[in-house]
């Protein structure tokens, strides 16, 4: 139903939860680029990591399909970025008025996180509100290990009314955001 909507011309549909079971449609080469999306990157979060279960090593989930629609008109080709960061992310990360949320565990930002990044776990999102702009439409950038958990925060973020979240996805793929690198047990 929602790639009724609009998808990428280069995109295979397989719903996360069948993953596994569609190995006839996946690239024998393990190592081939895939690039996974879905509505907010929660979804593809998870594709990601099954992904990753089933041997594939260059992975990279993309976010939500609004984020990612212009590489058709582009001419990016899906399954292969047009760069290593998520679209506007890094645009948006350096952006004065930008709030960074890293949703990961406290255990795991402890390991390094970016030096703008709020640490609040995604499940705390909604409860967060004392920690979270009151202009809805100031820009918010998320991040945790693969992007899975980002997107789910970046769906309550747009239940409570946020219009500007970006998922960026997985740390790895972003800390280079910061020019001197992450900020190791930055609380």
């Amino acid at each position: 139903e929602e790639v009724a909507e609009g998808t990428l011309k280069k995109a295979v549909n397989i719903i996360h939860t069948d993953i596994a079971k569609a190995g006839h449609k996946l690239p024998a080469d393990k190592a081939q680029p895939i690039v996974v999306f879905c509505r907010s990157g929660g979804r593809a979060g998870m594709a990601l990591s099954s992904l990753q279960g089933m041997g594939y090593t260059n992975v990279v989930n993309a976010g939500g399909y609004s984020a990612i629609k212009h590489f058709d008109e582009q001419g990016s080709v899906p399954g292969k970025p047009a760069s290593d960061e998520k679209p506007d992310a890094k645009a948006l990360y350096n952006s004065p008025n930008t709030m960074v949320i890293d949703v990961r565990s406290p255990e795991e930002v402890a390991e390094g996180t970016l030096k703008k990044a709020v640490n609040i776990i995604h499940t705390d999102i909604a409860k967060a509100g004392h920690k979270l702009p009151a202009d809805k439409a100031q820009p918010i950038v998320v991040f945790c290990r693969s992007g899975g958990r980002a997107g789910m925060a970046l769906s309550s973020l747009q239940g409570m009314g946020y219009t500007n979240v970006v998922n960026a996805g997985g740390y790895s793929a972003i800390k280079h955001f910061d020019e001197q690198g992450s900020v190791p047990g930055k609380p």
